[in-house]
């Protein structure tokens, strides 16, 4: 019998499996639709896996998501942040807001830090109880948008332009945290490693940037990703159809694209390299009816999954107001309407 994981794997891989596989790539969400406190939750490593099993017993994705929350690594280094009741934090101040301030961090030493630890052996329990029958979907951001948040991004934004140098040791001092953070989870035999590079997006600077500061790192992550024997999806928010191909020309396994991304548009571009998306977060799962769910998920699944390697997923993160019942739409779509041969 294939697994589930099975599914996934054969969509990453380029291939066409018995049915469309479905993601729900957010742990806020989950954890918020179970009562829990984001904060509370992200410490909690036992707590986190429960959940995620009651996830599994009440949704039956095909994915479980260990995550690591985008507030830690940051935190580490003296970021500071504002949690509110409902939504995502939102940065209070960044660990440095000069150039000069960098060579004062010290090395990230993950055995210090509660919350690596809580998410690293999250990860080992859930690979342990889940794996070979559903994929282990390993979700953080990636080094480059740890590093917007060490800086805020807007300072960032700047020195591309003025201080092109600082950049650089930047994004390289980022890298290297996150590979230390990252490396004992890829060790346990999680199948997926899903980061994001966010302030690449062309929403934010043009695609000559993307590629001169961004693409070598987004790549060599790839490639070091693909050394531990780990696939990799790749995040960019906003409309990334300007930089489909050079995401694509990293060689990571999927490329998880925004709502506002016209699926066909970029299966033409990045040929067999999966799609991982894309249904709208706000617009759709938060909004949306039952009725309209199912018909944005079937389009999705025709026009990002006709001939295989796609994984039908929300486009970006799930806000935690999200209607459950959404989300179980969402899933039950794809094996509805998600068997190949997919009917036009």
């Amino acid at each position: 019998m294939v697994s589930s994981r099975d599914l996934v794997l054969a969509a990453l891989s380029g291939e066409t499996p018995e049915r469309v596989p479905v993601a729900i790539v957010s742990s806020a969400w989950v954890f918020s639709s179970y009562g829990l406190e984001l904060s509370e939750a992200y410490q909690d490593p036992d707590l986190m896996t429960e959940t995620w099993r009651k996830f599994d017993n009440d949704y039956g994705a095909d994915a479980v998501v260990p995550s690591l929350s985008s507030t830690v690594i940051p935190s580490y280094f003296g970021t500071t942040w504002k949690f509110p009741p409902i939504g995502f934090p939102l940065l209070q101040k960044p660990a440095i807001s000069d150039p000069s301030e960098l060579d004062k961090l010290e090395k990230i030493d993950p055995t210090k830090d509660k919350s690596i630890q809580a998410a690293t052996l999250h990860a080992k329990q859930l690979t342990e109880k889940f794996g070979g029958n559903r994929a282990v979907w390993f979700m953080t951001t990636g080094p480059l948008s740890n590093a917007a948040r060490i800086v805020e991004t807007e300072f960032l934004m700047e020195c591309l332009i003025e201080d092109p140098e600082f950049v650089e040791e930047l994004f390289k001092f980022s890298m290297d945290a996150f590979k230390t953070t990252v490396e004992p989870v890829l060790d346990f035999g999680v199948d997926i490693l899903d980061f994001s590079s966010s302030p690449g997006s062309p929403d934010l600077i043009s695609p000559r940037m993307y590629r001169r500061f961004f693409w070598p790192f987004d790549k060599e992550l790839v490639e070091w990703t693909h050394k531990k024997g780990v696939k990799t999806v790749f995040h960019i928010c906003g409309n990334t159809m300007p930089i489909i191909e050079d995401m694509a020309k990293t060689g990571a396994d999927g490329l998880s694209v925004d709502s506002m991304v016209d699926l066909s548009a970029a299966r033409e571009v990045i040929g067999k390299t999966a799609l991982v998306g894309n249904i709208d977060p706000a617009g759709m799962l938060m909004n949306g009816t039952i009725e309209m769910v199912e018909k944005a998920c079937i389009e999705a699944m025709k026009t990002g999954g006709l001939s295989g390697a796609f994984v039908l997923a929300p486009g970006c993160d799930v806000p935690p107001t999200c209607p459950n019942e959404n989300i179980k739409t969402m899933i039950d779509s794809t094996k509805l309407h998600g068997i190949y041969p997919l009917k036009m």
